[in-house]
């Protein structure tokens, strides 16, 4: 699945993954599953395993899709 950057953020990526002496689909694998670990491992976790809702600042809820 392919994922558009804007330029900023791939000039970025391809900075780091240069540095690191990996190519950027590596690193973007890398951060995602990191992410993804870290989501699903958040506390205040619903227990259906979805996000619980956010309030906005006026007091209404903003539920995941």
């Amino acid at each position: 699945m392919p994922i558009e950057l804007d330029p900023e953020t791939e000039a970025r990526l391809r900075r780091l993954a240069e540095a690191r002496h990996i190519s950027s689909e590596s690193l973007l694998r890398i951060a995602l599953s990191q992410y993804l670990e870290r989501e699903e491992s958040a506390p205040g976790q619903h227990p259906s395993g979805r996000p619980w809702p956010r309030r906005t600042p006026v007091g209404g809820i903003i539920t995941p899709v």
